[in-house]
């Protein structure tokens, strides 16, 4: 399996103030890398995993930032056209959606140069998005699916950076460790 790849180049330059036309520039070289992970063991040993015989392999896409706590506080918009129904940002999924597919246009790429392992699509994006829409349906309260336990609490909680965490002295301890 290869990591989760991308989530943080796009983060670093969200947080830098990039719009989401420059981030797109990144998305070819994002994907470059996560490529040439496919066919590397490991970044550090530089080993090729599909030449060295593997036989299948998984590549995840990237979760719908536009959900996360973190980005709804830092990203908090006055526009309730900013939001889909489920009170995450628009923008950032569709970014991310964009990413996602041209991730799995690579795939297909890369299925058909190694006919002889099984590259996969993991769908965090979709997976994701089906938890916290069916939150209430597996017993979690649905009104605080887009907050964080503590720290990066999403857009209402505490006017704390992101950046701070949890057990940072600026930041009320939520969830977890009040309810035991």
């Amino acid at each position: 399996m290869v990591g989760e790849i991308g989530r943080n180049d796009y983060s670093f330059a969200f947080q830098q103030g990039k719009t989401f036309e420059e981030a797109k520039t990144l998305v070819p070289e994002v994907i470059d890398i996560i490529k040439n992970a496919v066919k590397l063991k490991s970044f550090y040993m530089f080993r090729r995993v599909v030449n060295l015989g593997a036989t299948q392999v998984i590549v995840p896409g990237v979760f719908p930032l536009g959900c996360f706590p973190s980005y709804l506080k830092d990203f908090k918009s006055n526009d309730e056209s900013a939001y889909d129904e489920h009170y995450c940002l628009k923008e950032f999924n569709d970014f991310i959606a964009f990413h996602n597919k041209y991730l799995q246009q690579t795939i297909i790429t890369l299925q058909e140069e190694y006919p002889r392992t099984t590259i996969v699509y993991a769908d965090y994006y979709d997976a994701f998005k089906w938890l916290l829409y069916n939150a209430w349906q597996l017993g979690f309260d649905a009104t605080s699916t887009l907050e964080g336990c503590c720290g990066n609490s999403g857009p209402s909680r505490t006017s704390a950076s992101s950046v701070d965490g949890c057990g940072c002295s600026n930041i009320p301890q939520q969830g977890f460790a009040e309810q035991i």
